[in-house]
This record gives structure tokens, sequence and C-alpha cells, in this order.
């Protein structure tokens, strides 16, 4: 480039212009140094000549640059220290927590322990829209939750609880195991209320043995919540709203308030969710409540207490299809019964059986306790005995040894030919039940109420670069109660809970063609419901020391730097759990011995007679007598007063009479073996 070039070129006008300013800034910082204020002169000016010399500018600016230490150094003493039993929020970057406190109960490095360790933060959660359990398992390894892991247990009958509709919470596994403990702040819980993000700032996630450290349960892993407190410092206001594409919503509030600034605060926050599902009907309500309160009246003494509230009520969809009493139906030529002339009809051709056992392996009898046919409005159309009782019979709604019946459609006998089968086949076919649409639990209901409250102190003794002791004293009350009515995808005493029928009888026991005729149901035998209360007080007492010798600071120097760091901790734990357990049944309540003798609970098996009438076989129709597939869920029906079909001998006429349906105490599945307390 020659230099005429040069001289006119574009750069070379943008590098003088820089020059030239940066020659006028270097040269009004000259003159405001070279000429300062008249108490910095006089500071400043040793020789009194009126200026500052470059020797005396040096000797300012050495003194400025010594004032940010200082301060520092002032900033360092009150910084509040956290007591070895808290995680700092500040180890934690977007993603990425380098401490914890699962493993040891102290907080540790997660490089330092011998265990498997992750920790997901806030920021993860956020990110991620995790919300539970199951979201979080989702995205971590050796976990699963109900994204990836259907729950479902088998009793010794062939019977299937859906665990996922009964208890999400609860329906994961660690390490292909049992499902997590759950603890929060490493006070072990009873896993009811859902892990959420408004209250806590981490979630740890301990796998295999060491997660049982001090009697937290199982081996298969932990769930450690690190609790949120009251920020001593900072005021912060934070509102949330999400929507989701099942229509689904949320909307939260977080406050926090420093009533005097690094010595207390106190926060409160408030949640409200709408859960949503695609199979409908379903949808359930979430509300929490939570306040907390920290003081530090002393730079080494912290206090910190909470009170928290958890309520839901609603219903879930059922995660599995129902067992399937349709197929093999449809397969041996959809024969019908008429329980009047006791005849069989199948492919057209009609057959008079001539006693109680059908000519087809497709059909069965009903339970034998009376029918309540449900509609999915939730209405009662009819109640009625579903087996005509022997003409010597003195009790006509309670004897079921006569020759007429009701019969059902029957599951496919595989298990009975393949004994290695533990239970009947579900549903596999859309055609019958479109398992993508239809909530077939959507009878149940749950109601869950948990009080959560918790006291900590914690004292600081001594603090150096190498040494700390410290201790804690806490106590949590965890108060809770549960109800459940859980008609579909639950084991029942009797019967069986989660079956798809066709209703076959053309005719009804008492002459009239049956309404119902073809239309598939849901036969829930003797429903049961359950309280389940909980109660728990934790007391604890943890007394921790540590040396850190990777920081020399006495005689013992460099030589003993290959220790590392130790730590120590006292631990003392009483933990008094009570957890008990009251069923109920829905049964006739009328007092009228021809249901059950005079003072006899209604719906127990005890006594002279069996007080069959008093209890229920619920048909929840699900769908119309076209087709005979699933077209809506069932609804939960109402108690009160209805009319009740039975037959007497002894006048050889039906009578209806006027009963009252509502709920009864049982002792099946009451204290007992279903209640404990332990210490």
């Amino acid at each position: 480039m020659n230099s005429s070039h040069w001289q006119s070129h574009p750069l070379r006008r943008l590098l003088l212009a820089q020059f030239f300013a940066l020659t006028a800034v270097s040269a009004a910082l000259a003159q405001a140094v070279s000429s300062p204020d008249a108490a910095t002169l006089a500071k400043y000016d040793t020789n009194k000549n009126g200026r500052l010399d470059p020797s005396e500018i040096a000797a300012m600016q050495a003194d400025q640059a010594k004032v940010p230490v200082q301060n520092a150094s002032k900033q360092k003493d009150d910084v509040v220290e956290l007591s070895p039993f808290e995680v700092d929020a500040g180890s934690q970057k977007g993603y990425y927590a380098s401490n914890t406190m699962a493993g040891t109960r102290l907080n540790s490095k997660i490089e330092d322990l011998a265990s498997a360790v992750s920790v997901v933060t806030k920021q993860e959660m956020s990110d991620f829209a995790m919300l539970d359990i199951n979201d979080i398992f989702a995205y971590e390894t050796s976990t699963e939750g109900t994204g990836n892991y259907t729950d479902f247990a088998i009793d010794r009958n062939g019977m299937v609880a859906d665990n996922i509709q009964n208890n999400p919470q609860g329906a994961n596994r660690v390490r292909g195991g049992s499902a997590a403990n759950i603890s929060m702040d490493n006070f072990a819980t009873s896993g009811r209320v859902p892990i959420d993000p408004i209250n806590i700032d981490a979630v740890e996630i301990s796998r295999g043995p060491n997660s049982s450290i001090f009697g937290l349960g199982q081996g298969s892993g932990t769930v450690n919540t690190i609790t949120a407190s009251a920020n001593l410092s900072r005021e912060t206001s934070t509102v949330e709203t999400r929507v989701d594409s099942t229509g689904g919503y949320r909307a939260s509030l977080d406050l926090n308030r420093p009533l005097l600034r690094d010595k207390l605060a106190i926060r409160a926050n408030t949640v409200y969710q709408h859960d949503a599902y695609r199979l409908k009907p379903a949808g359930a309500v979430e509300r929490r409540y939570n306040f907390m309160v920290r003081a530090q009246p002393f730079k080494n003494t912290s206090i910190k207490a909470s009170y928290q509230v958890y309520d839901f009520f609603g219903t879930r969809p059922n995660s599995l299809t129902p067992r399937d009493a349709v197929s093999y139906w449809e397969a041996s030529g959809r024969p019908t019964w008429d329980p009047i002339a006791t005849a069989v009809t199948v492919n057209g051709v009609t057959t008079v059986a001539g006693s109680t056992t059908p000519l087809s392996l497709s059909l069965s009898s009903f339970n034998a306790r009376p029918a309540l046919f449900v509609e999915p409005t939730g209405q009662i159309t009819l109640w009625e005995i579903q087996q005509m009782p022997a003409a010597t019979a003195t009790n006509g709604a309670n004897n079921v040894g006569g020759t007429q019946r009701l019969l059902e459609t029957a599951a496919d006998p595989v298990r009975t030919n393949h004994p290695l089968y533990s239970t009947v086949r579900g549903v596999t076919n859309k055609n019958i039940y479109d398992w993508t649409k239809y909530n077939l639990s959507a009878a149940n209901s749950a109601m869950d109420h948990n009080e959560m409250t918790t006291v900590q102190f914690e004292q600081t003794f001594f603090r150096t670069d190498r040494q700390l002791l410290a201790t804690q004293l806490a106590w949590q009350r965890e108060d809770a109660e549960r109800l459940t009515k859980n008609f579909v995808g639950q084991a029942q005493a009797t019967g069986n809970s989660g079956y798809l029928y066709i209703d076959v009888n053309e005719k009804l026991l008492d002459g009239r063609p049956n309404p119902n005729f073809l239309r598939p149901f849901m036969g829930v035998g003797e429903p049961t419901h359950r309280s389940q209360p909980y109660l728990r007080d934790t007391i604890r007492g943890q007394l921790a020391y540590s040396m850190d010798f990777t920081k020399p600071e006495s005689k013992l120097g460099k030589w003993f730097s290959w220790l590392g760091k130790q730590q120590v901790v006292g631990y003392a734990e009483e933990r008094l759990t009570k957890q008990l357990q009251y069923s109920f049944r829905d049964v006739n309540i009328t007092d009228n011995p021809i249901y059950a003798p005079a003072g006899q609970p209604k719906g127990n098996q005890s006594g002279v007679v069996a007080p069959g009438a008093t209890r229920t076989y619920v048909h929840f129709y699900v769908g119309d007598n076209n087709g005979q597939n699933v077209d809506y869920g069932p609804k939960e029906y109402h108690y009160g007063t209805y009319g009740f079909n039975w037959y007497n001998p002894q006048t050889n006429a039906w009578v209806v009479d006027n009963n009252q349906l509502s709920e009864g105490a049982i002792q099946e599945g009451s204290g007992g073996n279903a209640a404990s307390q332990n210490m």
C-alpha cells in the first residue's frame, strides 16, 4: 500500500480519530489529577508546590487501592455464615450443584462422597417444567417414574391394583428395585405430599444402600428435598402462572420480607394448581400454603421455623386397561341369557339349560350381592337381588340358593389352562376400549390433607479456616389424613374391581325386559373405602466437627495436608409414627331383620345369617348397546333413599322397599395389621 493511499484510507482516519480522542481523555485525567481539590492537595502535596508531583500521585493512588480491600474485609465480617447442616444455594450454578447433604447429613462436596448422588437444582426444575418426583425421574439415571414405568400389584387372587392411579407419588422405583424413600431436610416423611419447586432449593437423589443411613428405610434410594427458608437480606416478590396442553393450569405467589435486615425475615408462598388429564372425565385440585421465618440473633446462632399445608381433592385416570371379559364372549358367539326361562342363545340358537350352569363357558354367575345399576350421570336406576331364593327360604332378601340368577360375560380361561398366568389379560383392542380417551376410574375420588411443622435451632461454637464445631436441634411434626374411594383399580374384599363386562341378561329376575341389555359395564363387588390418618413426631440432635488439613494454619503445616478434610457427626433421633386405617363399605343401612339380624353391623360377615342383602355389586355402565364398546367413563353415585327390589318366597311376590344406601364401618382392613405404631 503506497503512502498516498494510506493517508486517504478510511482505516487511517479512524485510527487517527481514536488516537486524538485518547490523548484528550489522558490530558483531562492528568489535569484532574494534577489539579485536585483542596483536601486532597493538603494531604498529598508534601513539597507544598501547589500541585501533585508524580511521586505524590503514586502515593494517592496506592491509598485509593487499599480502600476496596478494607471494605471487602468489613463486608466479609457481615456475611451470614452457614452451618454444616445447611447447603449454600450459592454452590448451585445453573444445573450444577457442588455440595449436598445426602450421604453424610452434613454439607459435603459431592466429589468427596463414595456414593451415587445427584442434585437437581431449582433452575433445572424451572427450565424443564418439573413439578413432582415423576417429572424429575424422567431425566435422571437409574430412576423410573410414571412416565417410563407402570407400577401395579397383583394379589393372590389375581386381582390387579393400579398403583399409579391410587398413589402416583409412590409409583416409582430406583435402581429397578422399590420406590424411593422420601425425606425433607433429612427428616423421614410419609411421602404423601408431592415434591414442588415452590418451597425447595434443590432435590438430592441418593441411590443404593448409602441412602439407608440413619433409619431412612429401604435400600433402593432416597429423594431428599432441601427446603427453602426466609432470606435475611433480600426482599423478593415472585408471581408465576402456567398452562398445559391438557387443560391444566397453575398459579403461585412467593413473598420474602426481611423485617430486620440480617436478623429476622419472613416468607410466605401459596400455590393453586388444577390438574387435567388426557383421559376424560378426570381432574384434581391442589392447594399449598407455606409460611417460613428465620432469625439470626447472633452471628453464629440461627433459628428457622416453617408451617406447610397441602390439600388435594380429585379423580385421577386409570393407567391400566381393565381385565378383558369381552373378547372371549365375542369369540364364543356372543351368547345371551334369559334368567326366567334359564335359556342360552348363541348365534341365534336358543337352548334351555334347565339348571344354573350355562351351556357356554363365556358366561358365569354374578357376584351374589344385590346389583346396583349406575348410569354415567351417577343416577341409580335399579337396586335388585341377582339370585332368586329357593321356595323354602325364610329370608328372601338374603338367601341366594335359588335356581334363577343373572349372568355376566366371563374372561378367557387361559389362566385356568395356563397357571403361570398370574391374572386375566387386560383389554388390548381399541375397538372395545380406547385407552387414550376414556377414564374408567372416573367413579373414584381421593382427598389428602397434610400439615407439616418444622423448627430448627443451629449453633456454631467456633469456626476457623481449619476447624468447625456446630450443633443442631430440630423437631418436625407431620399430621396427615387421606380418604380414598377407589371403586375401580383397587382389589376389593370379594369380587373383581377391574373387569369390563357385557350385560347379557335379556330380562330382569322380576320378568321385566332388561333396559341395559348388551351394554358394557365395570363390575365392582362390595367396594371398600378407606380413611388413613398419619401422625409422626421426630426429634433429633446433631453435633458436627470438621478438620480441614488442606488449609495449614498451625505448626502441623503441610506435612498433614494429605489427610484432607475429615468430618465427624454425632446423631440422635427419636421418632414416633402412628399410621391407622379405617375401612368402610357402601351398604343398606336400613334397620330391618329381613336384611340383617337386629344389632348386627351392616356389611359384616359375622352373625347367624350372612347379611348379603346389605352389600352391593355395582354395575357402572360405560356405553350403549351398540357395538359393545366403551363410550364414556363412569361416575360416582350419591347416598340416599332408593327402592330395593327383592322376592319374598313366603308370599310368592316381589317387594319394593325404600331403603337407605350409605356408608358403614367394617372390620376387614380396619385396625389390626392395617394399623401401626413405631418408635
